[in-house]
């Protein structure tokens, strides 16, 4: 049976990864989900574990990152115009965003 203490540090640095630098979302819910489904069983082994172990506030503190991240989700997407471009051909281009079609000038 594979160490509790080590799952949940895989827990923390999967879950940081994707929503750090990753911004994935949708994949940092998807990791989150199933211990939130089996909230009973980890309350039971967190409490039956010697020394006592902290686990669900680790998945609940997640949980409220997550939740902060998203609620920003729309005001991040809105400043991509104001971050500072990648490319160096056009100083107002963002490397993440489709170019503008030539008709409008922006070529």
């Amino acid at each position: 049976m594979p160490d509790n203490a080590d799952a949940l540090h895989l827990l923390d640095e999967w879950f940081t990864a994707l929503v750090d630098p990753g911004f994935d979302l949708n994949r940092a819910e998807s990791l989150l989900r199933p211990f939130e489904e089996r909230q009973d069983l980890l309350l039971d082994l967190q409490s039956a574990a010697d020394p006592p172990a902290q686990w669900w506030p680790v998945v609940t503190d997640r949980r409220d990152y997550l939740t902060a991240r998203a609620y920003w989700t729309r005001e991040w997407y809105k400043s991509i115009p104001f971050l500072p471009s990648s490319r160096s051909e056009h100083p107002t281009s963002i490397s993440c965003l489709p170019r503008a079609p030539s008709f409008l000038g922006y070529s």
